[in-house]
């Protein structure tokens, strides 16, 4: 948007610009994260009869479940974080950006609506699902609100996500460093 020429004339080395807007996006995302988890636990404790039937044991948050949550969603919301600044910084407009953007879209939501299904299949017990992306995280989720915690897919899919999340970061910064890429030479 005709900002980055003023940042980058700045005493502010590259990283450090690179480092305060991933920090910016991180925030963003992970108060969205916070707000959406704040919706299913309203909706959860709330006594509706939809509720009932889709909690039909009853909806409890231990602090066990809180935990995987968290350790689930931190490493996801650094990846998505650093992805969407690498998108950013390597498209040269705003339409460009919107149309990688809508394009990842679809490659996050395939695997997250697969994940409401696996659940009733044998797949869910499969020892490669914590290895993929978006599915692990979506499954440990939908297992935590469950309050079924299963230490082996928690254990992955927070080693996928933190590698994944530290790579989608350093590619950002990368990009964020190279002349070719913020002067679209």
């Amino acid at each position: 948007r005709g900002s980055l020429e003023t940042l980058l004339v700045s005493p502010l080395s590259r990283e450090s610009i690179a480092v305060g807007k991933f920090f910016a996006i991180a925030s963003v995302s992970m108060l969205s994260c916070i707000s959406a988890l704040a919706g299913v636990l309203v909706m959860g404790y709330s006594n509706l009869s939809i509720t009932k039937r889709i909690f039909e044991g009853g909806f409890t948050i231990t602090p066990l479940s809180a935990f995987s949550f968290t350790v689930t969603l931190i490493p996801l919301v650094v990846l998505f974080a650093g992805v969407l600044l690498a998108v950013s910084t390597y498209s040269r407009n705003q339409r460009e950006v919107q149309s990688y953007l809508s394009l990842m879209s679809f490659v996050v939501l395939v695997p997250a609506i697969f994940s409401q299904f696996i659940g009733y299949t044998d797949l869910a017990h499969s020892k490669w699902l914590p290895f993929v992306p978006i599915l692990n995280s979506a499954t440990v989720m939908r297992e935590s609100l469950a309050n079924q915690v299963n230490w082996y897919h928690l254990g992955v899919t927070s080693a996928v996500g933190i590698f994944l999340a530290v790579v989608g970061v350093w590619v950002a910064i990368k990009l964020f460093t190279k002349e070719s890429v913020l002067l679209r030479v």
